[in-house]
C-alpha cells in the first residue's frame, strides 16, 4: 500500500541507511506495491528522485525496480498471481516473483481500512482473498469470544495478517503500520488481541485518538482528527516485534496522546517525540477476554440475568 511512496521516501531520507549500503538496499533490498496504477507511476518517480539526490548529482540515474503493480493480499492466494499483468506489463511480473522469493523482516504502510460495502447497492464489495481469509478464520475469529466478527475482514486487519504471516519465519522481523485504531478495544477484535499477543515477543502502541464516531463530551476528549475532515475514526500507531526465539506472550507497551488535543497539538507531540524511548510508556496487563484498555468488570457476570 505504498501510496506515492511517502514510508519509502522517508525511509531513505531518515539516515537509518548508510550512504555505504544505500545501492545495495535501494536496488536489491526495499520492496513496494501499489495497485493504483496513477500512484504507482508517481511512487516510482518519487522514490527514484529521492535516491538520486542522496547519491549526487554525479550518481547513474537508477529506477526503482522494487516497485510491483499489484494487489498486496492478492500475491500470495494462488500460482497464477506471478502472472498477475504480465500481458500487459511483463517486467512487473517478473518483480512480483522476485519479492516473492525475497525474505522480508520489515514491514510498514498505512494500508487501508475498509470493512465492505454498507448496502448492496454501493457496489463497492471488497476483494476476496479465501486463503488470507481462511488464516483470519483460524487465528482471529477462533480465539474470539464474540458473536459478531466482521470486524476481522476489515481491510487493515487482513494486512496485519498478511504481514505477519510474510515475516521471514526464521528471523522474525518488525511491523510497523498507521491504522484505525479501533481494534485497541473493539469486541469482535479480542480475538485480534489475544492473537498477536501470542505471535509476536514485543508490542508497542502509540494510541493517537480521534474517534469521530462518538458525540458531546465523549467526542471533545478523542480530540482531533489525524488525517483531516475526510477521517472520522481513532487512528494509533503499531509497532509488532517477532523474535524467533521468544516464548510466552508479548510485552505490551502503550501511551494514550491525551485528551482534548486538537489534531495541530497531536501531530506536534507526535513530530517532538521522535523517538519511541521519548514515550512515557505504560505496560498492559490484558484480561481472559483480550480487554487491553477499558478491561470489564467481571462482577456483571454473576448478576441474575433479564432474560434466558
Amino acid at each position: 500500500f505504498t501510496g506515492t511512496g511517502t514510508f519509502i521516501i522517508r525511509l531513505l531520507q531518515s539516515g537509518l541507511i548508510k550512504l555505504e549500503d544505500l545501492e545495495r538496499k535501494y536496488t536489491r533490498e526495499i520492496k513496494a506495491n501499489e495497485i493504483v496504477l496513477l500512484a504507482y507511476y508517481i511512487a516510482s518517480v518519487n522514490i527514484e528522485n529521492t535516491y538520486h539526490d542522496l547519491m549526487g548529482e554525479n550518481a547513474e540515474y537508477r529506477s526503482f525496480d522494487g516497485i510491483c503493480l499489484t494487489d498486496t493480499f492478492q500475491i500470495g492466494e494462488d500460482a497464477n498471481e506471478d502472472k498477475l499483468f504480465s500481458d500487459l506489463f511483463p517486467q512487473n511480473s517478473k518483480r512480483v516473483q522476485a519479492q516473492k522469493r525475497t525474505p522480508i523482516h520489515v514491514v510498514i504502510g498505512n494500508p487501508p481500512y475498509s470493512v465492505g460495502q454498507k448496502s448492496a447497492n454501493d457496489n463497492a464489495q471488497n476483494q476476496s482473498y479465501p486463503n488470507l481469509e481462511k488464516r483470519i478464520e483460524k487465528m482471529y475469529v477462533a480465539n474470539s469470544g464474540a458473536a459478531l466478527n466482521k470486524a476481522v475482514y476489515d481491510s487493515y486487519i487482513k494486512a496485519f495478517r498478511w504481514a505477519t504471516d510474510r515475516l521471514d519465519k526464521k528471523c522474525g522481523g518488525v511491523i510497523g503500520f498507521v491504522t484505525n485504531g479501533a481494534w485497541l478495544d473493539s469486541n469482535g477484535l479480542d480475538g485480534f488481541r489475544k492473537s498477536i499477543e501470542n505471535e509476536f515477543s514485543a508490542i508497542y502502541v502509540f494510541n493517537l485518538r480521534g474517534n469521530q464516531r462518538t458525540s458531546g463530551e465523549l467526542s471533545r476528549k478523542e480530540g482531533g482528527k489525524i488525517f483531516g475532515s475526510g477521517s472520522r475514526t481513532p487512528i494509533a500507531i503499531t509497532i509488532l516485534v517477532k523474535q524467533p526465539n521468544h516464548s510466552g506472550k508479548a510485552k505490551i507497551h502503550y501511551y494514550d496522546i491525551g485528551d482534548y488535543l486538537s489534531r495541530e497539538d497531536k501531530l506536534s507531540i507526535i513530530s517532538k517525540t521522535k523517538h519511541i524511548d521519548n514515550l512515557d510508556l505504560v505496560d498492559l496487563q490484558p484480561n481472559e477476554h483480550g480487554d487491553w484498555i477499558n478491561q470489564r468488570n467481571d462482577k456483571f457476570s454473576e448478576y441474575i440475568p433479564i432474560e434466558p
